[in-house]
């Protein structure tokens, strides 16, 4: 929030930005520019289309309020309870 209301570029670099669940996180908390390496970009890019950024914000919150010491599970748990086509995990 603190960039966008700055008018900071914001993106992320690095395996994380490559790894699909990490991915769609971080997209969900509002990060839009991410570095990966080519091959990560067709899994990614998949499972940022079939899912709904604004849910997934939801679980992500939720389970931090939870306490969680990550909300890894929680996304994990949410996306196999999708859609047979949504749950197709890169």
């Amino acid at each position: 929030d603190r960039c966008r209301e700055t008018g900071t570029p914001l993106s992320f670099c690095g395996e994380d930005a490559g790894r699909p669940v990490e991915a769609l996180c971080f997209a969900a908390i509002g990060m839009t520019s991410f570095s990966m390496r080519p091959a990560s970009i067709g899994p990614v890019k998949s499972l940022l289309r079939r899912s709904d950024l604004g849910e997934v914000r939801d679980v992500i919150y939720a389970s931090r309020e939870r306490g969680d010491q990550s909300v890894r599970a929680a996304v994990m748990d949410y996306l196999r309870h999708q859609p047979t086509e949504a749950r197709k995990l890169p």
